[in-house]
C-alpha cells in the first residue's frame, strides 16, 4: 500500500499532502526525498504513538514480548514524520508540546478540534426525574486498551459506593470493541450480586452504540492514563449526556471548563466520583438542569463543523 500511495503522489504531483498518522513516516520520507520535494506535507498526530504502544501492551500476555520491536518501529516512523513533515496537526496543546519536545522540533503546528458529527443531534428525550427509575451510567471505549480496562475495573470497585448512593436502581453499561480476557476475568471475580449491576456490551455496532447512549442518563469516564484525547467524551456530549470524568479524560477539552459543575463534573478520586454522581442525580431529580440543551450548546460552541472547516482552511492557506 505504501508503494501505491507514493506512486500516486508522484503521478499527481499535488501541492498539499496530508498524512493521517505519524506512523506513516516511511511514506513521508519517500515522498519528500525521492519524488515530490516541493509538496507541502501536513502530518496529523492522533496520539504520541510511543506512549500509545507503552500502554497498549499492558494486559496483552505473550504479545507484550513484541513491545520492544514495535517501539523501535514506531519511533523510527514518528521521527521520519517529524523530520520530513512541513506542518503538524494535534488534538491538544499538552500532547503537541510533549511530542515536539521529545523529537526536538520547532516546526509550525496547529490544534484542530475533534469533529464527531456534522448532522443533526440525536432525537432523545432527556429524563428529568429518576425517582423509582433505573439510572443508566455508561462508559465506552476500546476494551482491549489498558487505560479503558483500568477504567472499567474502577467502576467494578465502586459498586458498593454506588449502591449505597442509588440503592439497586442503577446499571453500569460498559460498551466497546474487543473486551480483553483480563477484563472478563475481573468481571467474573465479582460476586453475583455485584455483577447484576454491570452490563458489558462487546463490539456494538454504530447503531447499537447510539441506542445505548440515547438510553443512558450519565456518561462516566474514569480514565487515569494513556496518550491522546478521549474522543468518547465528545460523543457523550453530542448525545446530550452529563459527563462525570477524570481530569485526564478532559485533557484537550479545556475550553469546556465554563461548563464545569453544570454539565461536566471532573474528579480525581473515587470519593470525588461518588460526590459528583450524587450532585448529578440531585440536579436531575430536582429538575434543575437541562443537560441535553447544555450539551448541545457546548458542542455547537466549540466543536461545530464550521469551526473545524475554518481551522482547516487557515492551515491550507498558509
Amino acid at each position: 500500500h505504501n508503494r501505491k500511495i507514493v506512486k500516486l503522489v508522484n503521478k499527481i504531483q499535488p501541492d498539499i499532502i496530508i498524512i493521517q498518522s505519524s506512523r506513516l513516516g516511511k511514506i513521508a520520507l519517500s515522498i519528500k526525498k525521492k519524488y515530490n520535494k516541493n509538496s507541502r506535507l501536513i502530518v496529523d498526530f492522533d496520539n504520541f504513538e510511543l506512549e500509545f504502544v507503552e500502554v497498549f501492551s499492558k494486559y496483552k500476555g505473550l504479545l507484550s514480548l513484541l513491545k520492544p520491536v514495535e517501539l523501535l518501529s514506531v519511533y523510527l516512523s514518528e521521527r521520519s514524520s517529524i523530520k520530513f513533515g512541513d506542518f503538524f496537526v494535534f488534538l491538544h496543546r499538552e500532547e503537541a508540546d510533549k511530542i515536539l519536545s521529545f523529537y526536538k522540533s520547532s516546526k509550525q503546528w496547529e490544534i484542530i478540534p475533534f469533529l464527531y458529527q456534522k448532522c443533526e443531534f440525536p432525537n432523545r428525550k432527556t429524563i428529568q426525574n429518576l425517582f423509582n427509575k433505573t439510572v443508566n451510567l455508561i462508559f465506552t471505549g476500546r476494551l482491549d486498551f489498558s487505560p479503558n480496562i483500568d477504567a472499567a475495573i474502577f467502576l467494578f470497585d465502586s459498586i458498593e459506593d454506588i449502591t449505597e448512593l442509588l440503592g439497586e436502581n442503577y446499571r453500569i453499561i460498559i460498551a466497546g470493541a474487543n473486551p480483553n480476557r483480563y477484563l472478563i476475568k475481573r468481571y467474573f471475580r465479582l460476586d453475583p450480586y455485584q455483577r447484576k449491576f454491570i452490563e458489558i456490551v462487546p463490539n456494538p455496532s454504530p447503531e447499537e452504540m447510539k441506542k445505548l447512549l440515547i438510553s443512558s442518563h450519565i456518561y462516566v469516564s474514569p480514565v487515569f492514563s494513556g496518550p491522546g484525547m478521549k474522543t468518547k467524551v465528545i460523543e457523550a456530549l453530542w448525545h446530550g449526556l452529563p459527563i462525570i470524568a477524570s481530569h485526564l479524560s478532559l485533557r484537550g477539552y479545556e475550553r469546556l471548563s465554563k461548563y464545569y459543575g453544570k454539565l461536566i463534573f471532573p474528579f480525581s478520586s473515587k470519593q470525588e466520583f461518588i460526590d459528583n454522581l450524587k450532585s448529578v442525580i440531585k440536579l436531575l431529580n430536582n429538575k434543575q438542569a437541562n443537560f441535553e440543551t447544555l450539551a448541545q450548546n457546548a458542542y455547537l460552541e466549540f466543536f461545530s463543523y464550521s469551526e473545524f472547516l475554518d481551522k482547516v482552511r487557515k492551515i491550507l492557506s498558509r
